[in-house]
This record gives structure tokens, sequence and C-alpha cells, in this order.
């Protein structure tokens, strides 16, 4: 029996227009539920919550999406006497809290000051976000679950003490148990860690046994600053030829896991890297390279830039074109020194230094090979939980050690937050995702030079093209392979991660920052630039926590 006991919780809180109006908002109904047996403990006030807590003793609850819910938490806190400090170790009344720069919330942990002296009740409260990815109502469809989530009046008028219907219970006590449902899963399979990433990544060391400190010896911080300027993400991109037209049949094709297919198949890096000055020279020890150069350049004609620029504008991608005709500064592995040899013009190039790594693809196999086929093999939780787990090791490599975290206080009778002192951890190995990801755009990149004329869209993995193809390797299960996903009666591509395809039955919608509420209300024909209307909900902090407002949502022109 675990001594601490695990649970999930939600808030439901006033958000009508008097409370929009009024900025101040609190919570009319909430509930606690068991991983274990999904008994429930439902009351009305956060002050009642708080008092519940307490009786279970020493516990951790998810809340899915703590940024929100978490924002009340922070305001009782600051407001009924709890101290915040950064310390690890815990007095009575004093809080910490795991909040990073860009405010992702991912744990606060709070002493309570309980009756019995001698007890130390202290609660987490962390984010199930991280651990399962979707929505509450997909996740309980993907996971097959014999509960769905309900429906109910969020805008309705609640005033304290409100005395909820069934229908609202029945509702909130839905939501908290499908997520226990599926963390009842992870804890039995050993995933206790904050996030799915750390819950992989430590199954994967203790896979490695004493080897994983050889394969990968923790590096200096000045040493992962250099690897990780050459750390960048997915390809994104429009075609200039199809891009804001009315199109017809097109074919999706999606590549079957392609992270963990590099894991598997691609030479990766692993051991101590050797430095070296000036430009690489072929090395049968060490084949791998991050190399830093100067160089001034233009993309050729009729090719795709491929160099990701590392500033962009939330998920919008920047390629670089040109230089200008200056002399720019770049750290690239070996995998993009070949695309920029490729898809760019070299006017001028200055080799500066580097660091070479030996090499191998046996680093991953054993461990994910099976993953992936329980994950083709089987449906519903069990399929899903060997998909996170496939997808959640790649990155965790490349954790940014330099950490800042938010510091939550009171003022103006809300909450805010000031930024904290920077710490710096450990790295862990940031050259194995830099060149998983390399070669994941290699591939792309690939394929959509090899049909420019045909090619519409691609994002991270998958390509969108005017009719098939015959030179690429298709099946619905081979590892790294294409899949046909999809055919589109009609479709049109506005800009990264904006289009809109028609399938018939189900249109595919993707629009960044668009809601489901707001893309219900497009239609093919006004998809198109200007597209205006209500329902963009953005979160603003108030008086008890936190209010979505409506506002107007604009599919905006990006250069």
């Amino acid at each position: 029996m675990r001594a601490t006991k695990i649970y999930t919780a939600d808030f439901e809180t006033n958000v009508s227009d008097d409370n929009i109006e009024e900025n101040k908002t609190d919570v009319w109904l909430n509930d606690i539920c068991s991983i274990d047996d999904y008994s429930h403990i439902t009351s009305n006030t956060i002050n009642d919550f708080f008092d519940n807590v307490i009786l279970l003793g020493n516990s951790i609850i998810y809340f899915h999406n703590l940024k929100f819910d978490g924002t009340f938490i922070l305001d009782y806190l600051l407001k009924n006497g709890y101290e915040h400090t950064t310390s690890s170790k815990l007095k009575k009344m004093q809080f910490t809290t795991i909040i990073s720069d860009m405010g992702v919330y991912y744990s606060i942990k709070v002493r309570f000051n309980s009756e019995n002296k001698k007890a130390k009740i202290e609660c987490e409260f962390r984010d199930s976000t991280k651990k399962i990815n979707g929505k509450v109502e997909d996740i309980a469809r993907d996971y097959n679950l014999p509960i769905l989530k309900g429906t109910i009046d969020y805008k309705k008028r609640r005033v304290n003490p409100y005395t909820p219907t069934q229908q609202e219970i029945d509702y909130i006590h839905n939501d908290t148990e499908i997520i226990a449902r599926v963390l009842n899963m992870q804890y039995a399979l050993g995933m206790t860690q904050l996030t799915t990433a750390s819950d992989t990544y430590n199954d994967y060391k203790k896979f490695c046994g004493t080897s994983y400190k050889l394969l990968y010896p923790i590096l200096d911080i000045e040493t992962d600053d250099f690897i990780r300027a050459s750390y960048r993400g997915g390809v994104c991109v429009v075609s200039p030829l199809y891009q804001n037209r009315v199109l017809e049949d097109i074919i999706v094709y999606d590549v079957n896991s392609m992270y963990p297919h590099k894991m598997c198949e691609s030479e990766l890096p692993y051991g101590r890297p050797q430095y070296y000055k000036g430009k690489y020279k072929p090395n049968e020890t060490y084949p791998l390279y991050i190399q830093k150069i100067l160089v001034c350049c233009d993309v050729k004609k009729d090719f795709y830039p491929t160099i990701l620029m590392k500033k962009t504008i939330l998920s919008f991608k920047e390629y670089l074109s040109s230089t200008n005709g200056m002399m720019i500064e770049l750290t690239l592995t070996s995998v993009d020194m070949e695309l920029l040899f490729k898809h760019y013009i070299i006017h001028e190039i200055k080799y500066l230094e580097g660091y070479m790594f030996m090499s191998s693809k046996n680093l991953f196999r054993k461990y994910l090979l099976p993953i992936y086929e329980k994950k083709c093999t089987t449906k519903g939780a069990e399929k899903q939980l060997n998909k996170l787990k496939l997808n959640a090791l790649y990155g965790k490599f490349a954790t940014n050690p330099r950490h800042y975290s938010k510091i939550p206080y009171i003022e103006d009778n809300r909450v805010k937050f000031k930024n904290g002192e920077c710490e710096i951890g450990k790295p862990i190995y940031t050259a194995v995702s830099s060149f998983i990801t390399a070669y994941a755009r290699k591939q792309l990149f690939d394929v959509i030079q090899n049909h420019y004329d045909i090619f519409v869209y691609c994002d991270t993995d998958s390509v969108h093209l005017t009719k098939e193809i015959d030179d690429i390797l298709i099946d619905d299960k081979i590892l790294g392979a294409w899949k046909l996903e999809k055919r589109y009666k009609k479709a049109k591509y506005l800009a990264q991660k904006t289009y809109f395809g028609d399938k018939g039955e189900k249109n595919d919608i993707k629009i960044a920052g668009a809601s489901k509420e707001i893309k219900d209300k497009i239609t093919f024909d006004n998809f198109e630039f200007g597209f205006t209307c209500g329902g963009k909900l953005l979160p603003k902090v108030v008086e008890g926590g936190v209010i979505l407002y409506s506002t107007d949502f604009t599919i905006k022109e990006r250069k």
C-alpha cells in the first residue's frame, strides 16, 4: 500500500457575466476522487475543500489543468496565512511551487497546521496534463473508459451557499473519475513521477543499468550550452505554390512514430564528446559532430529553407532563407550541415569549433521496440499508455538545466507573480535530442524536396500532397514507414498550423489558438484571413482566482 494516497480533484468556479464585471470569482463546487476505489468527497466552497484535504492526511492530488485550478489554491493559501518558500523542507503553514518562467504549473506543495502537533500533513497538488495528454472528454473515449464527460451550464450565476443539482454533481464526479481511472493504470505500472517524460526516462535508466552513466555522462554547463544551440524542433511548412488556394483531392501521409523510429534506426551520439577547433575531420571513432560556423548564404531556387531559427513566435516556425549578405553564426548537427549544403548557396563559410561523438544504433532499440509492438497490437487504455511511453522519452534528454521559477504573491487582492532567481541543475544529454529531431527533419525535407511540385504542407511528422507517390515505404504498422492517413475532398492552407481539410463526413480544422467552439463556427467558405467570431477564451486573474472571459478570435495573416 502507498503511504501517500493519490487523488484527483476539480473545481467548478463562477464565470458568469456578473463575475466578469465584478472581477471576482469563487469555487461553487469541488470534488476529490480516490484513484484506488473512485470514492468521492464533494463540497461547495474552497474552505471546505481544504478542510477535506487536511483530513486525507499526506496526499498527492491531481488537477487536469493546474494552471487554472492552482490559481484558486494560491489565492486561498496567500490569503489564509500560508507563506511561500523556496526551501524543499516545509515548515507548518508553508508552501512551495514549481511554476516555470513561462507560467507552466507543475506542482504546489503545502504543509498544513494540524491539530496534532506531532503530525506532519503535507499535500502536493500536481498537473495531470503532464501525465495524460488531451481533454477530459477525449481521454474518456481514447482509453475506452466506462464513463464519459457530461455537460453543465458554465455561465449560470451561482451564489454561495449554493446547492448543486444532481446533474452538476454527476458532472464533476465524471471529470475527476475519468482522470483517476487513467492515473490508477499509470501508478500500477510504476509511473509515479511528475511527468510522463520523467516516468519513461527513469524506466529507461533502470533498463540501461550500470551502463547508463557511461553512455550519457554528465557534461559541464558550458559544453551543454554549446550543444543546446543545435537543438531545434519539428518541421512546419506551407508551400507558396498552394498557399491560400482551394485545392481538391489532397493526400496526407503520416510517419509511424517518427521520433521513436529515429531512436531505433539512426546513428545517435553517446559517451564523452571530443572538442575540436576549426572544421570537423572524418573520424571513424567519432563519426557524428556538432559544428559552429559563420556563414553567408541564400536558399537555392526551388529549394525549401531547412535551418530553423531559434527565435520563434508561439508555435510558428521561422526558417533562414537568406543572411542578407552578412556572416551569421550557426551551430548545427552534422545532419543539418548536410541539409545546409544541399539547400543553400554558400557564399562564404568559416568553421569555428565543434564537438564530435561516438555513435550507435542500439541505444534505444531493445527498450523501445517492445513498447512499439504493444502499441500496435493493443487497444484502448493499454494502447494509449504504450503510446505515451513511446513518445515521451526523446525530449527528456534535452531538459534545460537552467530553471527560472515564478514566485506567487498577493497584490490588489489577487495573485501576481515575480521572477525567481535562476537555478542551474545538471544537464542530461542534449546531443541525443538534437540528432533525433535533426534526422526527423531530414526525412521530411527529403520528401518535400523530391516532390516539390506536388507538396502542399508539412507539420512535424506528416506531409500533404496533391497526389499519391510511390517512392516511399508505405505501411500502416512498420516503424518509420509512411501511412496514408487521410484524403481531403477539398482543402485550403492559409499558414502554418492553419488549414481546413474537408473529408466529407468530418472536417479537419487546424487553427493555432482556436477552441472547438470557434472551429464549430468555421466553414470552408468563411475560412480565410480576417475571419472573426466571438468565443475566444482568455484567462484573467481576479479576486478569488481566475476567470475565462470571451473575446473575438481572428485568423490573422502572418508574414
